[in-house]
């Protein structure tokens, strides 16, 4: 029996019982189960009580992933469940925004025109941090968005913004929050993508091992991180980009909630120490690299390794709870 008649046979049996009770089954046929073959198979053989849930992205939830067009249209519309990502799994974990209206917009379009109904938006990720309805000023806008396209979905993204700033700022602060918030997307961007391309953290969090495999793709992708200064030049990138997130915020102006200002900065700061890490740790293990071909590093390895260390103690300090929360401990393992 092939992998793929396994997965069928499953999915029927499980099928027939539920349908003795009127119920329907959930297939989540997501888009790296490549093992499935060619999605236009999909219903193939599958009773009809089940229906299958499948991401709006061509690939996994990140922000480079255009809209599986090939997928959302390989079974009739009304077995098809649309999945989105509120929270941000990849995307910073709700510390700071991500603003994903821009993208949704035609997306929803896309769907309305094609017939498909059912949809369904990920509030959290393998985690009990970061509660959306916790943390109002981060990704709640995603949620928001979310509702105001399942109603209308020939809004655009900027005009479901304007509603949600409208409705959550007072009014001398509107362009300010638009700005922050269009602003969120670049901000994530750059803290979670080597040039924009090679996804450098584990879920959002201090890359673990990977972080290998990220730097022999950034060197034959992209033909950076290939020597001492370009380290220095993806710090300079996020630091860059972390002092115009805080800036935007700063100019929010007195009239909004203090709460919600300070979470908006400790939720980049805490984005901020991800990426500066992970960046670290990719030069460690650019340095032992060296070290393989007979380069004398050990100087240059004492001073990074100095530097990670008073990094930890720095974000430790600060907030033990993210680093927690994030895998900070991740910093030091995979090279010692």
């Amino acid at each position: 029996m092939t992998f793929v008649e396994r997965v069928n046979r499953l999915t029927n049996e499980t099928a027939a019982v539920a349908r003795k009770y009127g119920k329907e089954v959930q297939m989540r046929t997501w888009q790296r189960m490549g093992e499935l073959g060619d999605p236009s198979n999909m219903e193939q053989g599958i009773l009809d009580n089940v229906f299958f849930s499948i991401k709006n992205t061509d690939g996994d939830f990140r922000l480079p992933h255009g809209l599986d067009e090939k997928f959302l249209t390989a079974a009739v519309p009304g077995r098809v469940i649309c999945e989105f990502d509120a929270w941000r799994e990849y995307e910073g974990h709700n510390y700071f925004p991500c603003y994903m209206g821009n993208d949704w917009a035609s997306r929803f379009r896309f769907l309305h025109d094609k017939g498909i109904e059912r949809i369904a938006v990920r509030l959290m990720w393998n985690s009990n941090k970061n509660p959306i309805f916790e943390r109002p000023w981060a990704n709640n806008v995603n949620l928001y968005a979310f509702l105001r396209l399942s109603e209308n979905p020939r809004l655009d993204g900027q005009e479901v913004l304007h509603m949600f700033v409208r409705e959550h700022y007072p009014e001398g602060s509107w362009q300010a929050a638009m700005d922050v918030y269009n602003f969120s997307q670049s901000f994530q961007r750059t803290i979670y993508y080597i040039n924009g391309e090679v996804y450098n953290a584990n879920h959002s969090r201090v890359q673990d091992d990977h972080a290998v495999e990220d730097l022999q793709d950034s060197q034959d992708d992209l033909r950076f991180l290939s020597n001492r200064e370009d380290f220095d030049k993806r710090r300079d990138e996020i630091e860059t980009t972390y002092s115009k997130a805080m800036d935007l915020v700063g100019q929010l102006g007195s009239d909004v909630s203090p709460e919600w200002i300070q979470g908006l900065r400790d939720g980049a700061r805490v984005e901020r120490y991800v990426a500066l890490s992970n960046i670290d740790k990719m030069e460690m293990f650019f340095l032992l690299q060296r070290r393989q071909t007979g380069e004398d590093v050990r100087d240059a390895i004492a001073e990074l390794k100095k530097h990670m260390e008073e990094r930890i103690k720095e974000w430790k300090e600060w907030d033990l709870g993210s680093y927690d929360d994030m895998e900070g401990k991740a910093i030091m393992e995979d090279w010692e």
